[in-house]
């Protein structure tokens, strides 16, 4: 697959190229017949036996764009998901197959707080991989200054090895694990004996401190478990300075 861009007075288009003979079944009618929400505008046709979709993405900006001025946080994370899982759910409406959206960050785009997806019909890759892929993009781009965004890119990233996973499922899992923890927390707190990746006192150099009890939040699981083997520390270590690779170590150079 090749892809490129191209514009015309008013407008902007992502094309992409496949290496076949342009074929039309139902998909494209389909696609074209309907207003999809979500779904970028598509046309396709073969040139020289390949084939060519190309997609109107006016006025939109790719994800690999809009997150390298910013960087991803939790609300982006949900509010993609949830978008996608809408959209999922309708192209079944239409017959229209998710396996073929393209979930990398160079196809998908954004307007207005909306995602647009482009749908190739000669997709090949299972929404399942593609999405598992795009969690390690969302690894990658996270704010690491927020640690609600790190525990939902980990989680989703690590949920997402396994083989026919549900998306959907995930999230709600996810929310739960939430709520556990916040719980775990607030009892921590009630007791004044709390260990938190924020807060804490300090020894004579400055450096926070880990409290001694987190037993509670061992037993809790999520990303406090992926981190249980730093708890025996007293003194919190750098980013790079860890015993152990983190999952998401390799994404950054030290």
């Amino acid at each position: 697959m090749t892809t490129k861009y191209k514009r015309d007075i008013n407008r902007a288009y992502l094309v992409i190229e496949e290496q076949i003979l342009y074929e039309e079944d139902y998909q494209m009618p389909m696609l074209k017949k309907n207003h999809i929400p979500g779904i970028l505008e598509i046309e396709g046709h073969g040139i020289d036996e390949k084939s060519q979709y190309s997609y109107n993405v006016s006025g939109k900006t790719s994800m690999k764009s809009f997150f390298e001025k910013r960087k991803l946080d939790r609300e982006d994370m949900e509010q993609f998901i949830l978008q996608l899982v809408k959209l999922t759910k309708l192209l079944q409406n239409f017959l229209l197959d998710p396996n073929k959206l393209l979930l990398d960050a160079e196809y998908i785009f954004t307007e207005k707080n909306q995602w647009y997806f482009c749908y190739l019909p000669v997709a090949e890759k299972s929404l399942c991989q593609s999405f598992h892929e795009l969690t390690e993009y969302f690894v990658s781009q996270v704010n690491y200054e927020k640690k609600e965004g790190i525990h939902l890119a980990y989680e989703l990233h690590k949920a997402t090895m396994q083989e026919n996973y549900d998306i959907e499922k995930i999230m709600e899992e996810y929310e739960v694990m939430e709520q556990e923890q916040a719980l775990a927390i607030d009892q921590l707190e009630e007791r004044g004996n709390i260990f938190s990746l924020d807060e804490g006192e300090e020894d004579e150099e400055g450096e926070p401190l880990y409290y001694e009890d987190v037993q509670t939040l061992r037993e809790v699981g999520g990303i406090w478990e992926s981190l249980r083997h730093t708890f025996h520390r007293k003194k919190q270590p750098k980013w790079g300075e860890w015993e152990e690779e983190l999952p998401w170590e390799d994404q950054f150079p030290r």
